[in-house]
């Protein structure tokens, strides 16, 4: 819910709709916060570095080697 709209199953076919009215649900600021939330997952874990960077951190902390 932090990242994404969620739809469940019963409404796929109603997808348009359901999303509407999620987005009539929150406010403006919260819309806002959630694309500044979606820009800051790509950048630290989603894009090509960010990716890579996060991994290679993960296996350090495994291994020890903080």
């Amino acid at each position: 819910n932090k990242h994404c709209i969620i739809v469940s199953n019963e409404n796929i076919y109603r997808i348009a709709e359901s999303v509407q009215m999620s987005l009539n649900e929150i406010s403006n600021k919260e819309i806002k916060n959630m694309q500044i939330e979606n820009r800051k997952l790509w950048v630290d874990k989603l894009s090509y570095s960010g990716f890579f960077f996060s991994f290679s951190k993960k296996l350090l902390e495994k291994h020890g080697k903080n």
